[in-house]
């Protein structure tokens, strides 16, 4: 919602909180999760942060001392003006057809909720993306229902490798031979969304 030349995060989930830092430790959850579902559907979206105000409609009453979080309580909801990185205020865009439905789907089970989570940051690394990986792998039995056999060895040699992914790589030293498939991080970040979005869609 907007209000004059900023824009809030509402939530049910911030009613009857009793103060800004505990609005601050719900928001945090919340916005990680529609970041994480933004990025599911477009790679490229830019993560947004929240600003550390928190206000009951009348004015600004308290300020956490992280600067981070900012809310405000209106009609019995709370919210949560978004910026991002550099403070710029964040305006709304159209919410992407599936993203409700990613959002609902972390609402009702734990491990979606975890990966959104997960997802959030702009440029997940090699161990992030394996522990999807992993919550995916464990939740629905394996992951040949969203990638080819040779797609999941690329992306685990990819990750452990450090022949192949340098410092990057999960681990320091490879012992055997060279992998027969490999990618980039970027690939393995796409792959890691497709796997997420299929996995999404079966529950």
């Amino acid at each position: 919602m907007r209000s004059g030349d900023e824009f809030w995060l509402a939530s049910p989930s911030f009613d009857q909180l009793p103060d800004a830092s505990a609005v601050q430790t719900v928001a945090r959850k919340l916005l990680g999760e529609v970041n994480g579902a933004a990025k599911l559907i477009d790679g490229s979206f830019r993560a947004v942060e929240l600003q550390d105000r928190f206000s009951d409609g009348t004015g600004v009453h308290a300020v956490l001392a992280s600067g981070t979080a900012g809310a405000r309580s209106r009609m019995n909801t709370g919210t949560v003006v978004i910026r991002d990185a550099q403070g710029t205020v964040v305006p709304p865009t159209p919410t992407p057809t599936k993203a409700p439905a990613y959002l609902d789907t972390a609402d009702r089970h734990p491990a979606a909720r975890e990966v959104l989570q997960m997802l959030s940051d702009d440029h997940p690394d090699w161990f992030a993306l394996f522990k999807v990986k992993e919550v995916v792998e464990a939740d629905a039995g394996g992951l040949g229902a969203f990638a080819t056999k040779n797609e999941i060895s690329a992306f685990g040699a990819s990750a452990n490798n450090p022949d192949v992914s340098g410092q990057a790589a999960r681990h320091a030293r490879h012992k055997g031979s060279a992998p027969r498939h490999s990618m980039t991080i970027d690939e393995g970040r796409t792959l890691i969304r497709r796997v997420v979005q299929g996995w999404l869609a079966a529950k």
